[in-house]
């Protein structure tokens, strides 16, 4: 520390980098925004990338004091350095090792990186990158039948193992694609594709047997990225078939002749798609996602905690944790949780909770910015700046450690990409 001395106030300011907000706006230095150093705080995936690393290179991030992750996944992980859903180009798509945390940008790969912690997922759909298997079955009624042709284009991992796939047109009483009979599991279940056009354009559909009719999505998709077309949250009771190709019976739609690739399908049980898992002969789990890091304790009656959140496609856990201060016995913390889709504000002191729900719900396929605040008499939660407020007599517990996106850090509860992970010891630090 004796470095500081004869250092002044603006001397130290001018060290600290410049910060910006998820809308470009430049960010005071910390002494001025709220991070007081008279008080405890702690931030991880910060906006300006401190000890995050490389994205998608497998290392594990840190705080932005240097705190320590600890990070469990003990399966392999696919993790994109662009886009997850569109704007993916060859070899963006890192698998990374057993184990190995994956620090990316999420959702449309824009802002800065984060943590991306996932509740266990298993992809069902066999030969998820050949579709020349014969366990991919062509169906075609009018029209002839897809013609499939392996490896043929450089797949999103860098790897040529992207199918051609040429599919007729079809119109009202006819179809022509492929699918698997038993391809999706039990229970509710989200499927995709990745797809991109061998020199053409146009839209392409894939869809879930719910047991009584197809539910179907359309995808538009180009000749220069890969778009992952996807169909989520489609429930049936029993095993059922999922297609990919031009179903004008099932849609009701006609479909242009496809000249397509395609790549990794994946028909996952979960109410939202997860990140693709790779399969050969037999159905592969990849294993949930949990991180935490221990900090200094955190304690005062007023405080900030929060995050933003990118979060997943059409639909999102009913309940999970996202961002919890953990205190003593397991018993005492503060937390911001999604509850039905909103943003649940959550404090536990001696077993006795004290909640607050935002007004509004999270956006999906978006980043959302979620804190919860007290004051000393007001506890708010806010969602993208809009706080719904309590007034309530509390008393809070200190922390001693976080765990993201995991209430008790042994499973997954709330899928997404975390960054700016703050609590503060003010209820103005959080950049709500």
């Amino acid at each position: 520390a004796g470095f500081l001395v004869g250092m002044d106030y603006n001397t130290l300011r001018m060290r600290e980098p410049i910060r910006v907000d998820r809308m470009g706006e430049r960010i005071a230095p910390r002494v001025a925004a709220g991070y007081s150093d008279a008080g405890t705080f702690f931030n991880f995936a910060d906006v300006d990338g401190t000890n995050m690393g490389t994205v998608c290179a497998g290392t594990t991030p840190g705080g932005y004091h240097g705190e320590v992750l600890t990070f469990t996944r003990a399966t392999t992980a696919w993790c994109s350095r662009v886009g997850e859903f569109s704007g993916i180009v060859n070899g963006v798509l890192i698998e990374v090792a057993s184990g190995a945390p994956r620090v990316m940008p999420g959702g449309a790969g824009t802002g800065g990186l984060g943590l991306s912690t996932w509740s266990q997922r298993t992809n069902t759909m066999l030969r998820s990158q050949d579709f020349t298997n014969a366990i991919w079955l062509p169906l075609n009624l009018g029209v002839a039948a897809p013609t499939v042709t392996a490896d043929q284009a450089v797949a999103p991992d860098g790897t040529t193992t992207a199918d051609r796939v040429q599919i007729p047109a079809t119109t009202a009483l006819q179809y022509s694609f492929l699918y698997q009979s038993s391809g999706c599991a039990s229970g509710t279940n989200s499927g995709a594709v990745f797809v991109k056009g061998n020199g053409t354009s146009g839209t392409f559909a894939i869809g879930i047997n719910d047991g009584v009719v197809w539910q179907w999505s359309e995808t538009a998709y180009n000749s220069t990225t890969w778009t992952r077309a996807v169909k989520e949250s489609v429930t049936r009771g029993a095993a059922t078939l999922m297609f990919v190709g031009n179903h004008s019976v099932g849609t009701g739609n006609a479909y242009g002749a496809q000249d397509v690739f395609l790549w990794q399908a994946d028909c996952q049980l979960g109410a939202s798609m997860g990140p693709p898992i790779t399969t050969v002969g037999s159905a592969v789990q990849r294993n949930e996602e949990v991180a935490s890091i221990a900090t200094a304790s955190v304690s005062g009656n007023n405080r900030c905690w929060g995050a933003t959140v990118v979060a997943p496609g059409v639909a999102i856990e009913t309940t999970g944790a996202m961002v919890w201060g953990v205190g003593s016995g397991g018993n005492n913390f503060t937390a911001a949780n999604i509850e039905a889709g909103k943003l649940r504000c959550y404090v536990m002191i001696a077993g006795a909770a004290t909640t607050l729900d935002s007004a509004g719900s999270l956006t999906l396929s978006a980043s959302n910015r979620v804190v919860c605040k007290y004051d000393g008499t007001t506890l708010s939660a806010c969602l993208n700046g809009a706080c719904a407020t309590s007034v309530v007599a509390l008393t809070l517990p200190a922390t001693t450690s976080v765990n993201i996106g995991t209430q008790d850090n042994t499973s997954a509860n709330a899928s997404a990409t975390y960054k700016d992970v703050v609590i503060d010891t003010t209820s103005t630090g959080c950049r709500e």
